[in-house]
């Protein structure tokens, strides 16, 4: 299955007016959207997933998305589909799943997402893109004893390509969560690697993050910055409108452009035994749960956590005084989606998307920062 939504700028195969990215692994989008905000064109994407697809394609309209297994994907049709010559791709990027990079299959011999790394190096072969990102969990550095770490450099080395890695927090770039992630930016170019630099710090983490070369950074936005405009809701209530103008800075970036009317904020539909659960915890505590993910109530005055996305992710956090998890435009809201970004689909897999993806703001920051070299 394949979305299609080639612009006329594609069409010709003549190189763009913007700098061209692929997105593999892209999930619902929140990478491809950070780098379209940045100033890219982002042609080409593809994943398995069809509800994921559903929502990136119905937000990001211009890129061709194919839906189906990369194995099954012959990097030919990046160029085909779209009408792209090779010398017009500046950055291949994207996301396998952690087990992707298990070139061994260690801990599942039997699990199809074994390998998935070797299927990017088959893109990156193919294509030639001048850079290429990598983006996982923080756990695949110490995965295997560092093997997958060590791989990457080393196929990547192969292939004349020269990567540097670092963990980066969302929360440093003007997302409201504590959302650290590692990123691998490789290049054949020549051009100096570099990451962004934070734009938003935590006092409390001492005056390291709270300068940078010599320059204040912004302090970090909370809770009540990201959803305090919203409406309060009651559990399996929804609501199509905003509670007040905003008074943030980030809800008035949230804000830029969207409809009139707010999509995607209704609460999740909760027992009375739940709702007694969350009654029972104050702004910051854990919910009284025997579970093997904590569930906690937020607090306004702090950024979220990381939120996850979980088989079933009904919630995983509390509104900070309504008794019942967080709508899906909230959890978009703290992930930095914007108001005009609308899902649809199951809400689970909406709920998902959100608990998966890369923040868009955080995407961007690292956009630009490449873009500085093109």
């Amino acid at each position: 299955m394949a979305f299609k939504y080639p612009s006329a700028l594609f069409l010709s195969g003549i190189c763009v007016d913007r700098p061209v990215a692929i997105d593999l692994f892209a999930g619902g989008g929140g990478l491809s959207y950070g780098f379209e905000e940045a100033g890219f064109k982002v042609a080409f994407a593809c994943d398995i997933d069809k509800d994921a697809a559903k929502i990136y394609a119905a937000n990001l309209r211009e890129t061709v998305y194919i839906v189906r297994d990369i194995r099954r994907i012959d990097p030919q049709e990046v160029l085909e589909t779209t009408g792209l010559r090779k010398s017009d791709i500046s950055v291949l990027m994207g996301g396998p799943p952690c087990q992707g990079f298990s070139l061994m299959g260690l801990r599942n011999p039997n699990d199809p997402r074994n390998n998935l790394f070797k299927e990017m190096l088959r893109f990156i072969d193919f294509l030639r893109p001048s850079w290429i990102i990598i983006e996982n969990v923080v756990g695949l550095l110490s995965m295997e004893r560092g093997e997958p770490v060590k791989a990457i450099y080393r196929e990547l080395s192969k292939r004349g390509y020269v990567c540097k890695h670092k963990i980066l927090n969302a929360l440093h770039y003007g997302v409201p969560q504590r959302r650290k992630r590692v990123f691998f930016i490789a290049n054949r170019t020549g051009d100096p690697i570099t990451f962004p630099k934070p734009t938003h710090g935590d006092p409390r983490e001492g005056d390291l993050l709270q300068f940078i070369e010599g320059e204040r950074l912004n302090p970090f936005f909370t809770v009540r910055d990201a959803i305090g405009d919203l409406p309060s809701l009651k559990p399996g209530e929804e609501k199509d409108y905003y509670a007040c103008p905003p008074f943030s800075e980030y809800q008035r970036l949230m804000r830029e452009g969207a409809p009139k009317r707010l999509f995607n904020h209704r609460a999740p539909n909760h027992t009375e035994e739940v709702i007694k659960r969350i009654r029972m915890a104050r702004p910051g505590e854990r919910i009284p749960y025997r579970c093997s993910f904590e569930k906690r109530r937020l607090r306004w005055d702090e950024p979220a956590p990381t939120l996850l996305d979980g088989p079933r992710p009904t919630w995983n956090y509390a509104h900070p005084v309504d008794d019942r998890g967080l709508s899906v435009r909230e959890r978009a809201r703290i992930m930095s989606f914007p108001d005009r970004f609308v899902f649809v689909g199951p809400i689970p897999k909406q709920r998902m998307v959100t608990g998966n993806a890369v923040p868009p703001l955080m995407a961007k920051a690292i956009a630009i920062e490449i873009k500085r070299y093109l």
